[in-house]
């Protein structure tokens, strides 16, 4: 719904969220890339893969910002 009301595809956003097992999911159902928010468990290796992991908001400007 919120998609809808803001006039954006699925394909167009990216949604930050720090549970698996919700927010991964339901990203997963939706077609929305999702980017798990794990701060001090960047990398551990015993989390399931994602494409995007942060451990800081900061480093979301870096997956946002257009490659130059």
């Amino acid at each position: 719904m919120a998609l809808e009301q803001l006039e954006f595809g699925p394909e167009e956003v990216l949604y930050v969220g720090d549970s698996l097992s919700h927010d991964r999911e339901g990203c997963l159902r939706a077609g929305i890339s999702f980017c798990h928010f794990c701060p001090g468990a960047v990398h551990d290796l015993s989390l399931p893969s994602v494409k995007y992991r942060i451990g800081l908001l900061s480093e979301l400007a870096s997956l946002l910002l257009p490659k130059t």
